[in-house]
């Protein structure tokens, strides 16, 4: 038995599913500033390096929304590699052992919602039922975000080094 099919009708169909797939699949790249900011996010919330951050003396829970509200502390600005253009030679050496990129100068931090005194940002929001933070890249505050991320926040305790340092940093003053 032969199937009847209307005359260019399969390569139309060819040719829309295509073109469909195409546009579809076409995604501006992210910026390479907030896509290096991320990085650093993702390899923060590495187990290695959550255990050795304050945030794991500060916040045992290790929740996503603490974590955010934390970064934009100054806990937490205090443990972000330094900016690029104040980076002396022996960071630049230290964050290419940790394999930590320095953070570009072009980007801040926002907890929730953009700020809009800033440019390029990073906003950290959270879901803490599925343990995420979810970071939105921003270019212009004004604007929607043009990318987002999900990191799982591990539970971790916090190392020995973590503990002192944090001890150290309260002594000095640090909130």
């Amino acid at each position: 038995m032969r199937m009847r099919t209307m005359p260019g009708f399969s390569v139309a169909s060819i040719l829309f599913f295509c073109l469909l797939s195409a546009g579809c699949s076409e995604k501006k790249a992210l910026d390479s500033d907030l896509e290096q900011a991320g990085t650093v996010i993702k390899r923060i919330l590495s187990p290695e390096n959550l255990s050795n951050s304050m945030f794991a003396v500060a916040y045992p829970e290790c929740k996503p929304s603490q974590f955010a509200g934390y970064m934009v502390s100054g806990f937490g600005a205090s443990e972000l590699p330094p900016l690029e253009s104040n980076a002396g030679e022996e960071e630049i050496q230290s964050a290419r052992i940790l394999r930590m990129p320095l953070w570009p100068d072009s980007v801040s931090i926002a907890a929730e919602k953009p700020d809009p005194g800033q440019r390029k940002q990073l906003v950290l929001k959270f879901d803490d039922t599925k343990g995420v933070l979810i970071v939105e890249y921003f270019e212009d505050a004004t604007s929607p975000a043009v990318g987002s991320s999900e990191f799982t926040v591990p539970k971790v305790t916090a190392s020995a080094m973590a503990k002192l340092t944090y001890g150290s940093y309260i002594e000095m003053g640090g909130r």
